[in-house]
């Protein structure tokens, strides 16, 4: 057409027709003509989105025909009978006529936000932890872009889930109605403890981009949530301009990154289903689905009264029919007959007839799209749900999933038969609202779900507020344990916690050494004073002074600026001091204690002690002289304790304290009988005994450092010296932060536990019960279950030192493990998912079945290659560290080395992010 429209404009020339300068045909019609070809015919794919504008003040978006609202919700992470009651009567009875309710799950790649949550709370331990946070996120990252990690159980996501309702537009009645709807909506996410938030016009345009327009490029630089303009269309910000695509049968290319994204719908469904296996569509133990994948369920209530009498009606006949000469021996009609009989007995019974639909997409690049494509469906075949692709109609089945697009897509679904009559009861099973836990909302140690899903777990975070900040690891050799208290070690001293470690066998060497920490190892040449009675007299000197603060009145935050004291810890000594209960005052509360007497020249001293430092270093000496449960016997120690603090104060140890009991006289004046042997017991533990070089020679300990390590190997054979050894380090620390740093958290991590803890069950006990209230958290890691047995009746210490752990961390477990975790009737219910803790068998990652109240979720460690190095116990990274050390490489070039064994470390200078290279001299 237009050759032959410039011929005519020729011809008009040379006959005169055309005065001089005018031309002869349209520009804007030619160069339209010319787009045409260009793109082959190409629109813009916002053109077809039906969105005009959003009120983020309300939370109602405005769209061509309709309007709607949503939220974000967390994921149920389990399931009960309740939440589906009251999720089958919601649908029942409150759902609006003509109203389309979407549920919607985006298994996306977009970790950065968790992980800018997590590098935000790691401000401490100097470069090399910035390092090891670099390294750390780079990984992750990598993970979730790299869908070939399906295959080792390693694929990072974050699953993001949204409850989006829609109706017909019919003026400002139907947005107060729908407001109104929204209220309800929200109150009954809130009751099931779904967490729901108000999404806004920016959160429609990153979930549109990431629906539509996904992008794996991991070059790209992270931005920040895009603002909406209010003074422009909704439909013309959803999506990125000049970004092609092309729709083809069965699916779309997008042709800027190199992805295909496929739509499908099931055509069969299984014959019984419940909420509860929902999370199986998302994958289970030992298959990820390897690209992208998004499941929208769209329940819709637009039957009304006529719908549902048609119906009744056709179950009514169908049951009439079953029940002729001519079909009794059919059981092809007496089958659909019971069937109705059971519709409509539940019909009758309150619940609505429905229709739902749902979709799924797949996108994966190019080339792994196919193999996607297969293990989607095999998945899927596995729970007896079949999908198939929506042919020919790829496109409208896109657009569908869009939040809050139901109402106006649903004729074609139906059209296309993708829409199914059903009960309220019945779509609460399919609903896709579970998911994996998402964690503590604090920095903490990283690890990947089951299915994916990227958490934190710190156990200073208490879910619902209660509980201690203790916790249990239960793993065998070859577990993984080493690298799962690593983990949590650096993540600790990342977030400003003191972090003492009590190992045998120099697992901890290398991160000591890396991050400047202080190893104590108890040999020899040991010259560290572990003087349990180092800080005794004075621990409770400042708490003695906030407790005269609080008499006259002064508030909370001014005491804490005069002393140094937390706010959490002057509460605790408002709890002593109150009229509370011997179990409150002992968990929650501080108590003070006045002893007077003379010191060696007669003169009259006070010294303020807490209770629980007596109680501590009672409980210790009981250990040490063998009376533990021995009434009288701790009652002469608690006795020379008291009379050894008024008399010596700070200078007090065990040789003085030797001394006391070899003196110690009864209210007659009389030599108490016995107390003189319980001295003799103590003598090894005096500056002449075989063990008194740990305990008055050398300087005090002070903990300075970030990381201190307690090297015990050479006293693992000698099991009631070590357990001497273990009490002294725990009442030390105690006192250092009682007295010292009083506002700061520290972390006490007994490694080998099962070694000592018969012989320090007590003094654990006490710890594990009061640690709390002075901003300390205990770690103790035992082999399995059976060291916190009390089945005997005799080891009711040991058994409490389990219950005074709010959080449990068990690994790979052994036949024998197992055995004593189904022989418990605590943790029997638990048992076969303990059983299926695996670590990988090419060492990729290590499975921890994380359990407290609220929660009991199996996470994966997986780490980067530096923190593998670093980590690693192999007799062969051993010898290959040390090695390069007398080749005269640093600790950190000896593991920048070792890393290049377990993958390739990025230049720090290239990571996004980064201002600058962190180097080391």
């Amino acid at each position: 057409m237009l050759a032959i429209e410039k011929h005519f404009s020729k011809f008009a020339r040379v006959c005169g027709f055309k005065v001089e300068g005018e031309r002869g045909f349209d520009p804007m019609t030619e160069t339209m003509a010319a787009l045409e070809q260009d793109t082959k015919g190409a629109k813009p794919l916002s053109s077809s989105l039906l969105y005009k504008f959003a009120e983020d003040s309300s939370g109602v978006v405005f769209s061509e025909g309709s309007i709607g609202c949503w939220f974000e919700i967390d994921p149920i992470v389990g399931s009960n009978d309740s939440i589906e009651k009251n999720f089958t009567m919601f649908f029942a009875d409150e759902l609006p006529a003509g109203g389309y309710l979407q549920f919607l799950i985006i298994a996306s790649h977009e970790v950065e936000h968790i992980l800018d949550m997590w590098q935000g709370g790691r401000k401490y331990g100097g470069q090399p932890l910035e390092k090891m946070t670099a390294y750390r996120r780079h990984f992750i990252e990598n993970l979730a872009r790299d869908f070939s990690s399906a295959d080792d159980g390693r694929l990072a996501r974050n699953y993001r889930s949204f409850v989006t309702y829609s109706i017909k537009d019919g003026g400002d009645k139907t947005v107060e109605s729908l407001l109104k709807f929204k209220k309800k909506l929200e109150n009954k996410l809130k009751a099931e403890n779904l967490n729901p938030r108000s999404c806004t016009a920016a959160d429609l345009i990153v979930v549109g981009r990431d629906l539509l327009q996904m992008n794996l490029n991991k070059k790209t630089k992270r931005q920040q949530k895009p603002k909406y303009n209010i003074f422009n269309n909704l439909a013309d910000q959803i999506l990125e301009p000049l970004v092609p695509n092309t729709v083809e049968i069965d699916q779309i290319i997008h042709h800027n990154t190199g992805l295909v994204s496929k739509v499908f719908a099931p055509s069969e469904l299984p014959e019984s289903f419940c909420l509860a296996e929902m999370i199986n569509l998302l994958g289970n133990d030992h298959r990820s689905i390897p690209g992208r994948f998004v499941i929208s369920y769209t329940i819709a209530n637009n039957l009304g009264s006529k719908g549902a009498s048609a119906m009744n009606a056709a179950g009514s006949r169908s049951i009439h029919a079953a029940q002729k000469s001519y079909t009794k021996n059919d059981l092809v009609a007496q089958e659909e007959a019971r069937q109705w009989v059971e519709v409509k007995a539940l019909a009758k019974r309150g619940e609505s007839f429905l229709q739902e639909s749902m979709l799924v997409m797949l996108t994966a690049p190019s080339n792994e799209i196919e193999i996607a494509e297969e293990v989607l469906k095999s998945l899927y075949n596995t729970y007896d749900w079949k999908l198939e692709p929506c042919k020919r109609i790829m496109r409208i089945s896109s657009l569908a999933m869009l939040p809050m697009m139901q109402y106006s897509y649903w004729p074609s679904l139906k059209f296309f038969k993708l829409t199914r009559y059903a009960l309220s009861g019945e779509v609460v099973a399919k609903l896709p609202i579970q998911g994996e836990w998402k964690g503590v909302p604090t920095s903490g140690a990283l690890f990947i779900g089951r299915r994916g899903q990227i958490f934190n777990w710190d156990p200073f975070y208490r879910i619902g507020g209660g509980g201690n900040y203790n916790f249990v690891v239960m793993a065998p050799p070859g577990s993984g344990k080493t690298f799962t208290l690593l983990e949590v070690a650096q993540s600790m001293i990342s977030k400003d916690v003191a972090v003492f470690v009590l190992d045998i066998g120099a697992s901890y060497k290398n991160i000591c050494k890396v991050l400047d920490g202080e190893m104590i190892q108890f040999n020899h040449s040991c010259n560290i004073s572990l003087n349990p009675f180092a800080s005794l007299a004075d621990s409770g000197a400042v708490l003695m002074k906030a407790l005269q603060l609080m008499e006259q009145g002064i508030d909370d935050e001014e005491i804490q600026l005069k002393t140094g004291l937390s706010l959490e810890r002057i509460e605790a000594l408002r709890i002593g001091k109150s009229g509370a209960s011997a179990g409150v005052k002992e968990s929650d509360g501080i108590e003070i204690l006045e002893i007077k007497g003379q010191d060696e020249l007669g003169n009259i001293k006070t010294h303020f002690v807490t209770k629980d430092s007596i109680i501590y270093a009672k409980a210790m000496l009981a250990t040490m002289c063998g009376v533990n449960g021995d009434v009288w016997g701790e009652a002469i120690i608690e006795r020379a304790i008291n009379e050894g603090v008024a008399k010596y104060g700070r200078e007090l140890d065990i040789t003085k304290l030797c001394q006391i009991l070899d003196n110690l006289k009864d209210r007659k004046g009389e030599a108490v009988e016995g107390a003189s042997r319980f001295a003799d017991c103590l003598y090894p533990y005096t500056e002449e005994g075989t063990h008194g070089r740990f305990f008055s020679n050398g300087a005090n300990a002070t903990f300075k450092r970030a990381l201190t390590v307690f090297e015990l190997e050479e006293l693992k054979n000698d099991e009631p010296l070590l357990a001497v050894v273990l009490q002294v380090i725990l009442m030390q620390i105690t006192m250092q932060f009682l007295c010292g740093d009083r506002s700061k958290r520290f972390m006490l991590i007994v490694d080998e536990a099962w070694l000592i803890l018969d012989f320090a069950a007590n003094f654990l006990e006490r710890f594990a019960r009061t640690v709390r209230k002075y901003g300390g958290s205990l770690g103790v890691c035992t082999q399995d279950l059976s060291s916190f047995s009390n089945a005997c009746g005799k080891r009711k210490s040991q058994a409490a030192v389990l219950e005074c752990s709010t959080w449990k961390l068990i690994l790979q477990q052994k036949e024998e493990g197992i055995a004593s975790f189904n022989a418990s009737e605590s943790y029997r219910k638990f048992a076969p998912l303990i059983a299926s803790v695996k670590k990988c068998s090419q060492n990729k990652y290590s499975e921890i079945l994380i359990n407290t109240d609220g929660a009991t979720v199996v996470g994966r460690l997986a780490t980067d290659a530096y923190s593998t190095a670093m980590f690693s116990t192999e007799d062969t990274d051993f010898k290959f560290l040390m090695e390069k050390e007398r080749e005269g490489l640093t600790k950190h070039e000896a593991i920048m080395a070792l890393s290049k064994k377990y993958g390739t470390l990025p230049e720090l200078g290239s990571l996004e992010g980064e201002k600058k290279c962190i180097s080391y001299s």
